[in-house]
């Protein structure tokens, strides 16, 4: 099994108890996020700033910082989306997959 399938097959587990209405929206979405989150780490390996040889203060970003950026606005929607689908309607208790949402809204949104 691949790094993509196993992390659809973790997130398809913390998302099991989700209401059976919001499985229309989660299931697939959960492939693209395992995506992202593959493609985020492979694009954060590379070079973020292009610097002019000739003259240090001349910097423009890289097309992988670039990518990253429209990648990571993607993956925020997404999470946004699943963090939507699994609050509504929930009760005041606390579950450890909203939790866990939590931390990643927080975390990509730094």
């Amino acid at each position: 099994m691949g790094q993509i399938e196993k992390r659809v097959a973790d997130l398809m587990e913390m998302f099991a108890d989700a209401d059976v209405s919001a499985q229309s929206i989660i299931t697939p979405m959960l492939t693209e996020v395992a995506f992202m989150e593959r493609r985020l780490a492979t694009l954060r390996e590379l070079p973020m700033i292009e610097v002019h040889p000739n003259n240090l203060s001349k910097q423009r970003p890289t097309q992988a910082a670039r990518q990253y950026r429209e990648t990571m606005q993607q993956y925020n929607a997404c999470i946004k989306t699943l963090l939507g689908a699994t609050t509504r309607g929930a009760t005041e208790e606390a579950s450890p997959l909203r939790d866990y949402l939590n931390m990643l809204k927080v975390e990509n949104t730094l």
